[in-house]
């Protein structure tokens, strides 16, 4: 014969998980997430710091570029805001639009913009 099923729990039965168990769960999660957002930050960080280096090491390869084709000293500024150098090498074919980050000047000098990330 089969020994009867209880469905209730007697009262010194092991069931379930006690509170100590879901806190020691919980401040593990914890520590592991912060971990991951740790990680995470830095790589973003290391991605945007090499972001920066590639846009003005194009800028300045473009400059060195007209430079070399066209045997100037300066670049001629296309209209009057702060990318007018820049959109003259956009229009020559040295660049696919204006930087975001960086500032070019007439001499071929690369600045950061004063908002930018870099």
């Amino acid at each position: 014969m089969k020994p009867e099923s209880n469905d209730q729990h007697s009262a010194g039965s092991d069931s379930g998980y006690t509170l100590i168990e879901m806190i020691i769960v919980v401040l593990i999660l914890g520590i592991l997430s912060s971990a991951a957002v740790m990680v995470l930050t830095g790589i973003s960080t290391e991605a945007s710091a090499t972001g920066c280096q590639a846009d003005s090491h194009q800028l300045q390869t473009a400059a060195e570029a007209y430079f070399a084709q066209r045997a100037a000293d300066e670049i001629p500024a296309t209209g009057p805001d702060a990318d007018r150098f820049e959109r003259t090498l956009a229009e020559g074919g040295f660049l696919r639009f204006p930087s975001t980050y960086h500032d070019l000047d007439a001499d071929g000098l690369v600045t950061a913009q004063e908002n930018s990330p870099c």
